[in-house]
């Protein structure tokens, strides 16, 4: 977990180690793929892409700035491979774990009045939440409910995160 605070500001990274290990087995796999073409096997282009394709994203979220979890005063921000989605404190529910079979992840509703994004029905059917935190950013999943929580209990009473 990297952590950078800048005033009011937090800022949460991936856990480089999970993504480290994705990205060697997803290599292995690449070569394995590699290994089935020279021996004849056409598959062996099918598992070469689409694990080549799990390198690439592995590699991408060891960039600077592709992925992050940044906590301001009057909101949050999650960012993904360099997709940026703001959250206001005040057009979230309250954040809580969720189980899903591969492992548990943060998850959170939208408020009443919140644009729903298309495909929410899905999320909710799956896990019972609208939303959630792609990655634990080298927290525990209950650790980083709590820290969420706070922030957003601050930020609804006016107080500073400091």
């Amino acid at each position: 977990m990297t952590v950078g605070v800048m005033g009011a500001t937090l800022t949460l990274k991936p856990s480089w180690r999970r993504w480290w290990w994705i990205g060697a087995g997803s290599l292995a796999f690449t070569a394995i793929g590699v290994w089935m073409v020279t021996r004849g096997d056409g598959r062996g282009w099918f598992v070469a892409g689409l694990f080549g394709l799990g390198v690439v994203m592995c590699a991408a979220m060891f960039w600077t700035g592709s992925a992050y979890l940044k906590l301001l005063p009057d909101r949050f921000v999650v960012c993904v491979f360099w997709r940026r989605h703001h959250y206001h404190w005040d057009g979230v529910g309250p954040f809580r774990a969720i189980e899903l079979p591969h492992g548990n992840l943060v998850g959170f509703d939208l408020a009443e009045d919140a644009k729903r994004p298309k495909g929410a029905w899905v999320a909710v059917a799956v896990s019972g939440a609208e939303a959630a935190l792609p990655d634990g950013y080298g927290l525990t999943v209950d650790e980083l409910t709590a820290l969420m929580n706070e922030w957003r209990e601050r930020a609804l009473s006016g107080q500073s995160p400091d």
